[in-house]
């Protein structure tokens, strides 16, 4: 078998990742960065994300070892971290990617697509959902979150958390205005996977476009249309990991 290690760059993960490869490589497990079987990431969720950012084209199982906070896509610690390696205790999970799609460019993201302002001025963003035209806003940015990412950003902006079984796509603005000309939902807006959303920005400067911890900087009049993906990552998780039991944990 062929692996990977992404970690943080601190004292204590490195010293993990060389435990962790001492013992890999007592099972017959080899270090590559071409083909690649098992990407192990040891940190938090945003090592993770990274991780899958970096490697999913070569469609690696994904290895979350948690050695930071909350650690939600993360299942394994530095207490059970083996538990990885034994087939009993381990099951695959398929994740679904959200994509934005921009200038003949496609990028992917796990948690969410964001748009935000570069200069700190309001954006005029156009809302389309599957074709046709749902809202007209003027805000500092908008967030497009699948349900992974519903407890990230999404959150924190007022959005709904969303469990794992549910793939959908959300939508929540960020400070938006609210005037006779300009109208905000003021509330998230939750659609079914299979919907599509294009933005239209015809303001006159640069804004980001954010995807996970990525980001680009965009010239205006870009559309940008963003669905699930059909690209999926895997993720190896504890058989004990319950998705909803560490949202409770997180927050409650």
């Amino acid at each position: 078998m062929n692996y990977c290690v992404e970690a943080k760059h601190n004292d204590n993960c490195l010293k993990v990742v060389e435990e962790l490869k001492d013992k890999l490589s007592s099972l017959d497990f080899y270090e590559s960065k071409n083909q690649i079987d098992y990407c192990f990431s040891l940190g938090g969720d945003g090592t993770l994300l990274r991780s899958i950012s970096k490697y999913y084209t070569k469609s690696p199982i994904f290895v979350g070892i948690n050695l930071g906070n909350l650690g939600f896509l993360c299942s394994f610690n530095k207490d059970n971290m083996y538990d990885c390696l034994d087939k009993e205790k381990t099951k695959i999970q398929e994740l679904r990617l959200i994509e934005a799609s921009l200038n003949n460019e496609t990028v992917v993201a796990l948690n969410e697509i964001r748009i935000e302002s570069l200069f700190g001025k309001c954006l005029d963003i156009k809302v389309l959902i599957d074709g046709k035209e749902f809202s007209s806003l003027k805000c500092d940015g908008i967030c497009i979150s699948s349900s992974i990412g519903s407890t990230g950003l999404n959150k924190t902006l007022g959005g709904s958390v969303v469990t794992l079984d549910n793939e959908i796509i959300q939508i929540i603005e960020k400070l938006p205005v609210n005037n006779r000309k300009y109208k905000a939902l003021n509330n998230s807006l939750i659609l079914p996977a299979s919907s599509s959303v294009e933005l239209l920005i015809p303001s006159s400067y640069l804004f980001m476009l954010c995807y996970d911890s990525n980001f680009k900087k965009v010239k205006a009049f870009t559309p940008i249309k963003i669905k699930l993906s059909d690209t999926k990552v895997k993720l190896l998780v504890n058989k004990e990991f319950n998705h909803l039991e560490k949202i409770k944990e997180a927050f409650l």
